[in-house]
C-alpha cells in the first residue's frame, strides 16, 4: 500500500473523553510484515503519525479505547470505530538470529477474554534460536496481543509489549511475518530482592519454607508471569546466608509471603518501578 503523510486523529478513553498525553501504538502491515509504531497524544488527545500506509490501521494503548483508522484520509477529528476480529490468518513468528543473551525465553499470546493463542520460543545460545524458533501461528487480525521476552540472569532482563493489536492483512495474504525483535517493547532490568527470615532461635531459614511471590493484577507483567513458560520468574532461590534472592522486573506491585507446611505468613507488598534502587530487602515472618 502507498503511504499517507502526516495522519492525525483523535484518541479517546473508555468514557469517550479525549485521552491526553496517552502512549499509543499503530498496528499495520508494511512490506509483508507486522509493523507497530509508537506515539503519544497531545493535551487534546490528538495523535500525529508522520507516515502510515493507505490501509486500515489499528490504534490502541493502555489508557485509550482501541480504534481503526480508515484506509484513506489524513485528518480525523471524531471518535473512530473499534476494531473487530476477522478470520484467522497465519502469523510467522520470527525471533531473529541476533539474540543478546543466551538461554532466553519469548512468548506471544493473543486474543480476548479467555480465548488465547499461546506460543513460545527458546533461544538456546547467543545468536541462535532453538526450540519452537520459527513457527506459523493461526491468530485473528483485529485482536489484542502481548509479547514478552526474558533472560533469567541476575539481574533479569525483560522486554514487554502490551496493549497492541494484531494488524489487518490485505486480501489474499494467507500469512505475515512478525519480526519480534523489531516490536517496540519496554525494556526492564530486574531489581534484586532479598527476602530475610529470622526465627526466635536465630536460625535464618526454617526447613521446608518457600517464598510465595504474587504480582498484583495491575502489575504490567502479571499476565505474562501466569504463563507456565514464565512462572520461573517468581521463584526465589536461597542464598548462602539463608536469605532468599530473586531478580524481579520493575513493573509494579508484588506481594511476598513465607509458606511453611502449607501455611502462609503475613504478606508484605512492595512496589518496583523503573529507576528505583537496584536492590531491596523484604523481612518476612513465619506463619
Amino acid at each position: 500500500h502507498p503511504s499517507r503523510q502526516q495522519v492525525s486523529h483523535l484518541v479517546v478513553k473508555a468514557d469517550g473523553k479525549p485521552a491526553a498525553d496517552a502512549e499509543v501504538y499503530a498496528s499495520y502491515c508494511r512490506a509483508g510484515k507486522v509493523t507497530i509504531s509508537k506515539s503519544v497524544s497531545n493535551g487534546n488527545g490528538i495523535v500525529v503519525w508522520p507516515s502510515l500506509p493507505s490501509s486500515r490501521v489499528i490504534v490502541s494503548g493502555a489508557k485509550v479505547a482501541a480504534c481503526v483508522l480508515p484506509a484513506h484520509g489524513t485528518t480525523f477529528t471524531d471518535p473512530l470505530p473499534a476494531p473487530t476480529p476477522e478470520a484467522e490468518r497465519k502469523y510467522h513468528l520470527n525471533p531473529g538470529v541476533t539474540g543478546r543473551e543466551p538461554a532466553s525465553f519469548g512468548t506471544l499470546f493473543a486474543g480476548s477474554g479467555h480465548s488465547y493463542t499461546n506460543g513460545s520460543f527458546v533461544r538456546m545460545s547467543k545468536g541462535m534460536t532453538g526450540q519452537a524458533g520459527n513457527e506459523l501461528w493461526p491468530m485473528a487480525p483485529g485482536t489484542p496481543f502481548r509479547f514478552a521476552w526474558a533472560a533469567g540472569f541476575m539481574p533479569l532482563q525483560m522486554r514487554l509489549l502490551a496493549d497492541a493489536y494484531l494488524p489487518y492483512l490485505p486480501e489474499g495474504m494467507p500469512q505475515i511475518d512478525m519480526p519480534v525483535e523489531e516490536l517496540p517493547c519496554a525494556e526492564y532490568t530486574g531489581v534484586e530482592v532479598r527476602c530475610t527470615v529470622k526465627r526466635t532461635d536465630g536460625v535464618l531459614q526454617p526447613q521446608g519454607a518457600t517464598v510465595i511471590i504474587t504480582p498484583a493484577k495491575t502489575n504490567r507483567a502479571a499476565e505474562m508471569m501466569a504463563i507456565p513458560r514464565f512462572n520461573w520468574l517468581l521463584r526465589a532461590n536461597m542464598a548462602e546466608d539463608g536469605a532468599y534472592r530473586i531478580s524481579l522486573p520493575p513493573t509494579g506491585e508484588y506481594t511476598f509471603a513465607l509458606r511453611v507446611n502449607g501455611k502462609d505468613g503475613p504478606p508484605v507488598t512492595i512496589n518496583l518501578q523503573p529507576g528505583d534502587p537496584t536492590a531491596r530487602v523484604v523481612a518476612l515472618a513465619l506463619p
